[in-house]
């Protein structure tokens, strides 16, 4: 494919008004048309900190991150400039050299990467300049605002944001913490956590009518169709609850001494009587009584705090394993998504080859140790017998199973759709060469 530092001008079919904006016309589309500010840098690409992101629809890698740089000149003629894409920036049918600059004209014809399957290129524009009540309707949204300084080259890397229902209970809920960087769907979604129910104290005649030992309260039922922050706010409910009733079981035991004791008094004044008319003996017994009666109550009382306490302590021991396991879980899938990013990066920019754009296919290793596909670089050497990438004559070439075991590997990781491309492509260039 031939090269030229600058491709030829191609005058437009209608010329514009000089008083217009500067924009890229999508060929075939009433949408997604790119302006060029005056006296501002634009660059295009599918990195986010790019002017504006394409994404292409058949072809994940086929705009590369910071694809291409269109800067304005004094004379106000723009200009756009290769920034070493992976398939290349193409003026007027020509592609330009990488990280060459060439001045555009109106009417020019600019495309981006290169055509799939012989349907034509995904990314065509014409270079145009129209009033702008004309085409605002049909203009792409900037990603960020543009400054007089150029944008930085350095991709950022995304952190997985937490909704409210995530957070573990007790957690702090700080706008400034990492835990709480949810997006605003996550925040205008989240629900505060319900209030526990009031606890209605007992009117003392209402206690006072109750059976010897306090009635036991069963624990709220656990939500099993939940989720597992449903099941952690249940706890937390729980807990409290049974607060509560420790603390209603404290003035119940209150209460019930100040009964006992005003019923032992009444007792022993009731027993006065009949020693002073029938007997010291008869006294003793009905004192015996009322003391046992009031030692039967008090164990009652006592096993019914040490249950409430043991409750107490199981409902302590979940929460701290819930809250570990969550951790736990979270660390893992961190250092999941990091590990994928990683081989999405090395797959991207060390195992590609670079005539075709794909992940190696029996990759084979030249005598100028630069690798490609087998079938690649076998049609290569019909046309010429030099390495593509550093025009060094070709002696000879080796297959290297280290690259293919270590592809087949990182390839399990991704998406079905992009392994059935791969084993497609495979079966394709297989048949052809048994041709």
């Amino acid at each position: 494919m031939e090269q030229t530092a600058c491709p030829d001008h191609v005058p437009a079919e209608d010329q514009s008004p000089p008083d217009g904006i500067w924009c890229l016309q999508r060929v075939g589309q009433q949408s997604n048309w790119l302006q060029l500010h005056d006296n501002q840098e634009v660059t295009i690409g599918r990195a986010m900190n790019v002017t504006y992101q394409i994404l292409s629809d058949s072809c994940p890698l086929m705009i590369s991150r910071t694809h291409c740089t269109l800067k304005q000149k004094a004379n106000s003629q723009w200009t756009v400039t290769d920034n070493k894409s992976l398939n290349g920036v193409w003026v007027n049918r020509n592609r330009l050299p990488a990280g060459s600059q060439c001045p555009l004209e109106l009417g020019d014809h600019v495309q981006l990467g290169v055509s799939v399957d012989n349907n034509p290129a995904e990314f065509q524009y014409i270079l145009v300049r129209r009033p702008l009540r004309h085409v605002e309707d049909f203009l792409k949204k900037p990603l960020v605002e543009e400054t007089s300084a150029p944008p930085p080259l350095k991709p950022v890397k995304t952190k997985r944001k937490y909704s409210m229902d995530e957070l573990a209970p007790g957690t702090s809920v700080d706008s400034n913490s990492k835990l709480y960087r949810g997006t605003a769907e996550d925040k205008s979604s989240a629900r505060p956590c319900p209030a526990p129910p009031q606890h209605r104290k007992c009117p003392a005649s209402t206690r006072a009518s109750e059976q010897a030992g306090p009635s036991m309260r069963p624990p709220p039922p656990k939500n099993a169709a939940g989720d597992r922050s449903g099941a952690v706010l249940d706890s937390v409910l729980m807990f409290n609850q049974h607060l509560r009733d420790l603390l209603a079981e404290q003035e119940l035991r209150e209460l019930l001494e100040g009964q006992l004791q005003s019923q032992g008094e009444q007792v022993l004044g009731k027993v006065e009587a009949p020693e002073a008319s029938s007997g010291e003996q008869e006294g003793r017994l009905e004192v015996e009584k009322a003391e046992q009666k009031v030692e039967g109550l008090r164990k009652q009382l006592e096993e019914a705090v040490h249950e409430h306490r043991k409750v107490f302590e199981e409902l302590k021991a979940k929460d701290k394993e819930l809250a570990m396991t969550k951790e736990e879980k979270e660390k893992a899938t961190a250092q999941k998504e990091e590990v994928e990013a990683q081989m999405a990066d090395v797959l991207e920019n060390e195992l590609q080859c670079i005539i075709c754009s794909e992940l190696f296919i029996e990759a084979v290793t030249l005598n100028c140790a630069h690798s490609f596909c087998q079938y690649c670089i076998r049609q290569w050497r019909r046309r010429k017998d030099e390495c593509p990438t550093c025009r060094r004559s070709i002696q000879f070439e080796t297959r290297s199973l280290v690259l293919d075991n270590c592809i087949d590997r990182m390839v399990e990781k991704l998406s079905g759709e992009m392994k059935q491309r791969r084993q497609a492509l495979i079966t394709e260039r297989k048949d052809e060469t048994q041709c």
